[in-house]
Order: structure tokens, then sequence, then C-alpha cells
């Protein structure tokens, strides 16, 4: 039977990263680093001003580009311009004041409020995973058909924080969610943590870890594994 320094022995080097999980096409993730965590909602906001105004949408705040709406006031219309540092403002839970352009007839701009806490009716909203420093942390699985778990940090890692969710993103977004790993003592030359129970991997399982670095630095990963 492997013990489980061979297992992890098997399981080769633990900071490459595992293929990444991603729940939306890459062209809507703001996102450039090989792991991801941390679920952040989009919706799609209200925006108000004199007459009917175009909303902006969940995705056009992530894409976090410059965006244009219009205002249409029956005979005439405005156009108003989100930049994208207001974007930013915006996704941080800022409220935006700008000016609309002048009419279509000439007549004088508006002023226009863009305020995150105000949804559009009936509207949507999208989830995106956000890494959270995902670079400091590696992943891997040991051998079988029940293997162990095991992470490694680019640099050293608090053993009381590192923790292990399997699951949807859904169900793994509080503390109590998470299962504590253990730090292989058998290694003596690397800071290895396994998980205290062997994974049931059938088919893609989607594996979530925490952790906080020796130096206070908080990590977030969410990342697809195999069997």
């Amino acid at each position: 039977m492997d013990t489980r320094r061979s297992l992890f022995r098997k399981a080769g080097n633990l900071v490459a990263a595992l293929t990444v999980y991603q729940i939306l096409p890459k062209s809507q993730l703001k996102v450039g680093e090989a792991a991801y965590g941390a679920v952040k909602t989009f919706s799609d906001l209200r925006v108000r001003c004199i007459g009917t105004v175009q909303p902006i949408l969940a995705a056009d705040l992530i894409k976090g580009t410059a965006f244009t709406g219009r205002v249409d006031e029956g005979g005439h219309t405005h156009t108003y311009t989100v930049t994208p540092e207001q974007i930013a403002m915006i996704n941080a839970g800022q409220v935006v004041q700008l000016r609309s352009s002048l009419g279509s007839d000439g007549s004088g701009a508006h002023n226009v409020t863009i305020d995150p806490a105000q949804l559009l009716p009936n509207g949507g909203s999208i989830q995106v995973f956000q890494s959270e420093n995902g670079q400091l942390i590696g992943i891997r699985l040991g051998k079988g058909n029940q293997p162990y778990l095991y992470v490694e940090g680019t640099e050293g890692l608090d053993p009381a924080t590192v923790k292990l969710c399997i699951g949807l993103a859904a169900s793994c977004q509080a503390e109590g969610s998470f299962n504590r790993m253990q730090l292989i003592q058998e290694i003596t030359n690397r800071q290895v943590f396994g998980s205290i129970n062997r994974i049931s991997v059938q088919g893609e399982t989607l594996v979530h870890v925490w952790a906080t670095t020796q130096s206070g630095v908080q990590t977030k990963i969410v990342a697809k594994i195999n069997p």
C-alpha cells in the first residue's frame, strides 16, 4: 500500500498549476492568473437621468472598458459615457456622477448618476471567479482512484490557515465549509500540506483552497481536477 509520502512523490511538482476552471468564457474574465477564486457578482444597474436611460449591464461592468449609453427624452436624445476609471469605481461600490452630452437638438446636458446599489428591475447578474493571490500556491493530486490532495506555497504558509473545500462555488464560500489540511511532517525539506482524508474523484471535480502566507497575505484559488 502506498504511504502518504510515496503518493506525494508520485504527484510531482506541486507548484505547477492545474487546469483552470472557468465559469465564463475567457473574453468575460478580467483575470490573468493561473487559478481562479473568490466569486464576485456583477449585476445590471439602473442609470438615473431625465428621460428613458439605457442601463449599464453586468457584461459591460466585467469588461471594464469605456461604455456609452443613450438617454431618450422623446423629442431628442443624449448620450452618456462612463470611463474605465469610473467603471472601476462602480465595481468598487462607489456612486459615480457625470454629465451627458448635449441633446441631438442642441439642448443642454443633464446630470447622470450610477449607484451600484440601484439594481435594474428584473435585471440579471453574472458570477465571475476572481483570483486572490492565486500565484502563491499550487495544488496537486496524488495517484489512485481515491488520492490525497497536496498544497504547497511559493513562500511559507501559516499551517492554521490552509483549508480545503470540494464542490461548487456556492457551497464553498463560508469558513465552515472548509476542512483543515495538515502539514506532512515526513517531508522535512519542503512545507507541504495534505488533505486529512482521501478524495473521491469522479469526473471533473472543483477544489477550493484558502491559505494565508506567514507574511500575512491571503490567497484563494479554485481549480478543476480530473481523475
